[in-house]
């Protein structure tokens, strides 16, 4: 079964139309709009225009505020570090004087950190305070202090220095 050509069109005008799609002759639908290189030429001309007018000036300023805040927080970090060690140094001290080792009450969860309540100054007495709840609460015993009054003897001595102290130790009488 054959189907009949619906195509009334003379031979011509079939070319014309074949020959109008072929994109070589084809012209340009559209010329308003600009070329490549047009638009590479205008952008380069705004960006020397820019220039002209002080993008290069807020560039460098710009720059120099980069720069600056850098040097500040780096000026932070470090100061941040000498307060943690001197919080440490403080935590370390407080221990000592509540009479347990440094490293059992980081160990039970009291830290300097945690102390500093965030605005990184420790608040000795609370710090102390809980220290010594937590030594009760775990039944450590404080640690031996010395007592400073051993060895001081009971009164003034009457011996003297050199040869007649000796003299006198071991009893000689000359």
């Amino acid at each position: 079964m054959t189907m009949p050509d619906n195509n009334t069109a003379p031979a011509d005008e079939v070319e014309t139309r074949v020959g109008a799609t072929d994109p070589a002759e084809a012209p340009p639908e559209n010329t308003d709009e600009p070329s490549y290189e047009d638009v590479v030429v205008e952008r380069d001309q705004l960006r020397a225009d820019l220039v002209a007018a002080g993008a290069g000036k807020l560039a460098a300023e710009a720059a120099k505020h980069r720069t600056k805040l850098r040097e500040a927080e780096s000026e932070r970090d470090e100061l941040r570090e000498h307060l943690a060690a001197a919080n440490d140094v403080l935590f370390k001290v407080c221990a000592e004087r509540v009479g347990v080792p440094p490293d059992l009450m980081v160990a039970a969860g009291i830290t300097a950190e945690a102390a500093s309540m965030g605005v990184g100054v420790l608040d000795l007495d609370a710090l102390e305070e809980a220290m010594e709840e937590k030594r009760v609460e775990l039944s450590v015993p404080r640690k031996p202090q010395p007592n400073p009054h051993i060895g001081l003897g009971a009164g003034p001595t009457t011996q003297s220095n050199g040869k007649a102290a000796w003299d006198a130790a071991f009893g000689v009488s000359r």
